[in-house]
């Protein structure tokens, strides 16, 4: 009974080895490993802000039309800004014909007062002192002044003048000299720098200019033509992209995918009516709902670019490929399933085929099939 038994085993074993047949399975450079959803995005793409509240006037071209880096395509109140242009100019004539001169005039007219001033303190000075070397003469002065203490009442005036003089003097030695001149023709300036920064920094948030070459999409409807539009700080307002190329973002998850060399990988894409295919282009980490992912960019293909950009801004779903190392058959893991059930749950791929087809090996496994070589 035994006998029987492993006689009918070795002749099912024997039959699901001579029935499976690799010739019949077509030789193939690449496999599909999987399929997996991507992001078909444009080469660069950008979203705008209203920069400040106004009257936005708009000088767009057709629908789809590319508009050159630097291109100035919309302009913030420019009456507004023209106005503030013509007050720093007018400003700034003031200052070189007005506010200079002006400035000097007064330097002089101060240090002329000062100077003065201190003169008529040196003469009261000197006069006190002279009072002081005379007492008779200093208790005259008092009595004539309603005043009370006698010289100690001189030498307390005397000290005060004395100490108002030197004061001027420090006070002198700055007002109405090319130190004091310098500065404050400095600090005339530099307010009138602060007007025309503030007069670039407007222009430039005014002007909004193209950052690259692309095509432009206004966000809120178009206003009537030769009317400005109305927007507020803060709002969407455009989007800018950039087609002269089209890639496909794809997430990378599987460790055995992540393994491979990627620029042996590809994506092929089922458009309808057309077969796109992007081939490898970059690969970055990336934060994705606070994890880092390993993210591969895919280019389209040129001549597919037209075909390509109508899936932009989509998921879609694709199918990732790999070129091999050499020519394989590719054999669907159900058929090897079928030869032998019970090999295959016991063993993996690898295992199962070295013992149905002796002398192979797999290649590369994908989601449905084996891409398997026969050993020289």
């Amino acid at each position: 009974m035994n006998v029987s038994r492993f006689l009918l085993l070795f002749l099912c074993t024997a039959a699901s080895l001579v029935a499976f047949e690799l010739q019949r399975y077509p030789l193939a450079d690449e496999i599909v490993l999987g399929t997996i959803t991507a992001e078909v995005t444009p080469a660069r793409a950008l979203r705008l802000k209203a920069p400040a509240t106004g009257q936005l006037h708009l000088n767009l071209p057709p629908t789809n039309r590319p508009l050159a880096k630097g291109t100035v395509w919309a302009e913030l109140d420019p009456a507004q800004l023209d106005l503030q242009r013509r007050a720093v100019a007018l400003a700034r004539a003031l200052l070189e014909a007005k506010e200079e001169p002006a400035l000097r005039l007064e330097q002089v007219r101060t240090r002329a007062d000062l100077t003065e001033r201190l003169d008529e303190i040196e003469r009261q000075s000197a006069m006190l002192r002279k009072l002081l070397k005379e007492p008779e003469l200093g208790e005259l002065y008092l009595a004539d002044q309603a005043a009370t203490g006698g010289a100690d009442k001189v030498r307390y005036m005397l000290t005060q003048l004395d100490q108002q003089a030197r004061l001027l003097r420090e006070v002198l030695t700055f007002v109405g000299t090319p130190k004091q001149e310098k500065l404050e023709l400095q600090a005339l300036r530099l307010k009138l720098e602060q007007q025309e920064i503030d007069l670039e920094r407007r222009e430039r948030d005014s002007r909004l200019t193209m950052p690259f070459d692309g095509e432009l999409t206004l966000v809120p409807p178009l206003p009537p033509a030769g009317e400005p539009l109305y927007i507020e700080s803060g709002m969407d307002l455009a989007r800018i992209q950039d087609f002269s190329r089209v890639d496909a973002r794809a997430v990378i998850k599987r460790t055995e995918w992540r393994l491979l060399d990627p620029s042996r990988v590809r994506l092929r894409v089922d458009a309808g009516r057309e077969v796109l295919f992007a081939d490898f282009s970059r690969a970055l980490t990336e934060e994705i709902f606070g994890r880092e992912e390993l993210v591969y960019y895919f280019t389209f293909r040129a001549e597919q670019k037209t075909a390509a950009r109508a899936l932009v801004g989509g998921q879609i779903s694709v199918q990732l490929l790999a070129n091999l190392p050499q020519a394989a058959r590719l054999v669907p893991k159900l058929d090897l399933a079928l030869a032998d059930p019970e090999l295959l749950r016991t063993a993996g791929w690898d295992a199962a085929v070295a013992q149905l087809i002796p002398g192979a090996r797999v290649a590369l496994s994908g989601d449905t099939h084996l891409a398997i070589v026969v050993q020289p």
